[in-house]
């Protein structure tokens, strides 16, 4: 594996997030105070998240931003199985997170079993020909002049219903269910079966719309 990291590295990497974090804690607090469905509220998170990551990993030699943070998850993943204290970092970041910017104590977790299978079943119902019925129907409503940003928006608020349906029905329930399966999600985006069943179905579902770019 090339760039592997030490043990060390990672525990590093992942005090420095929380130390970051923790800098970041009125922006935080701002996302649990704004009057925003909590699944916004979780874009707005990523949004603080994501570069602080980025940022870290680029630290550490990962270079390409578009699978930095695929292939620094991947190592991390693999090290905190069998590693206690890596484990516990990455608890205290998700509970820090969850604690200032959504107001939740506890956290639902998920294996990446569980992950695997369930953006499988939404890949599924996403790529199901009565959806994409839907999908057709709602293309079909677009103006000329609508540009690819609304039509997304579009799309998304089409899309979400039926993930929340699926979310239920594997024991995720409402917003809530929701970022705690986009948590997991975030932890495992190295896992190839994830990636692909996730991508494949945007992919299918914006292309047929015009709404890919």
């Amino acid at each position: 594996m090339s760039n592997a990291l030490s043990t060390e590295q990672l525990y590093q990497a992942q005090e420095q997030l929380i130390s970051q974090l923790k800098s970041k804690e009125k922006q935080l607090t701002e996302i649990q105070t704004a009057k925003y469905p909590l699944i916004i509220k979780w874009q707005m998170l990523v949004a603080v998240l994501l570069p602080l990551q980025i940022e870290i990993v680029k630290k550490l030699g990962f270079n390409n931003e578009q699978t930095a943070l695929i292939e620094f998850n991947k190592q991390l993943t693999d090290v905190q199985n069998q590693d206690k204290k890596l484990l516990d970092l990455n608890q205290q970041k998700w509970n820090y997170i969850f604690e200032k910017a959504f107001d939740l104590k506890t956290q639902q977790e998920m294996t990446l079993e569980q992950a695997k299978i369930l953006i499988k079943d939404i890949s599924s119902a996403m790529l199901n020909d009565s959806f994409l019925q839907q999908v057709d129907e709602l293309a079909r409503k677009f103006d000329p002049k609508t540009n690819l940003m609304e039509k997304r928006q579009a799309l998304i608020g089409l899309i979400l219903p039926l993930q929340l349906t699926i979310m239920d029905k594997h024991g995720f329930a409402g917003e809530e269910g929701y970022v705690h399966v986009q948590r997991a999600l975030l932890d495992y985006l190295h896992d190839p079966e994830i990636i692909e069943n996730a991508t494949k179905a945007q992919i299918t579902i914006f292309n047929r719309a015009g709404a890919l770019g």
